[in-house]
Order: structure tokens, then sequence, then C-alpha cells
């Protein structure tokens, strides 16, 4: 009989997850998946300028908020913030994280959004479509504002336009 080294043995192929590298143990795994369910994560959403940490958080969880109320989610996220490491010199801003109370929160979000998309792009009228974009996304010095632009904030809205051409020229 041959002997096999147990270097030589392989597992049976499972099923491929998001991290293969990791080997979580079943119940850890499904945490982890539970959570991903649970999850949005906003990229290209502006980051505050403010110089005290939990000022930034303090922006960022209100700026998410009205975003979750323009979508009709009624609900709270558990968990609002940002990922990496701060750094003032950085010119992209860092991903959001938010984490909702169940996945069917998640669900109804990721729905407003589809369905305000799908709004925004059968509008005949480009300069609504901008207007409305151009609401959603300045950013000023206080935080996340629903205005209109204005000679204050037009700097602004010209430099997010060249950030994101795509959310402009549809």
């Amino acid at each position: 009989m041959k002997r096999t080294n147990a270097a030589n043995i392989t597992p049976p192929p499972a099923k491929r997850s998001m991290a293969p590298e990791l080997d979580l143990d079943p119940i850890t795994a499904a945490l982890a998946e539970q959570e991903r369910q649970r999850t949005l994560v906003f990229i290209g959403f502006p980051e505050s300028n403010a110089a005290c940490p939990s000022e930034r958080v303090h922006e960022d969880r209100e700026a998410t908020t009205k975003i979750l109320d323009h979508l009709d989610v009624e609900a709270e996220p558990t968990a609002v913030f940002r990922l990496g490491r701060y750094d003032p010199q950085r010119t992209t801003p860092r991903p959001l994280k938010v984490v909702m109370p169940t996945p069917t929160h998640q669900h109804v979000a990721l729905g407003g959004w589809k369905h305000e998309r799908a709004r925004l792009r059968s509008q005949q009228n480009n300069s609504k479509s901008q207007a409305f974009l151009e609401k959603l996304i300045v950013l000023n010095y206080e935080g996340l504002k629903l205005l209109p632009p204005t000679d204050k904030n037009l700097h602004e809205i010209q430099s997010l336009k060249k950030q994101y051409p795509h959310l402009f020229n549809k």
C-alpha cells in the first residue's frame, strides 16, 4: 500500500467565498454573511473636513440619515463609519459603511436607490436630473445640504462634476 503525505492531500472543492484566503469556521462564516446582507457601502460619498473625529462621525451619520429618509427606509442604521484611515491630504473620500438592523432594510434602501436612479434616467429634461443630483451630493462646510446651486457652492458643484462626470452627463 502506497503511503501519502498529508501535505499532498487536498480537500474537496468547496463553495467559493468572497474571501477564499480566510478559513472561517461555519459559525463565523454565517455571522460574516449575515452582516454582509445588512451592509451598504457608499463609494464616492463626500467626506467632512472637520478637524475633530467626532464631528466627522456626526456629519457622516446625519448625511446617511438624510439619504435613508429620502429612500424611505424606516430604520436607524446600527453603525455608520468610514473604511480606512483618515488623511486630510487624501483627494478621494473613503468608502462609508452603513450597517442596517436587518437585511430587509438593506433591500429597501437598495430598491429605493434603484427606483430613484431609474426615475432620474427616464426624465426627458436633463436639467431636472442635474438639479436633483446637485442638491443630493453638494457638500459644504456644515455637512451634506440639500440646497440648490448658488454662487457660494457653485465652485464645489463644478468640482463634483469633474470628479463624477457619469452622474451629471446622463
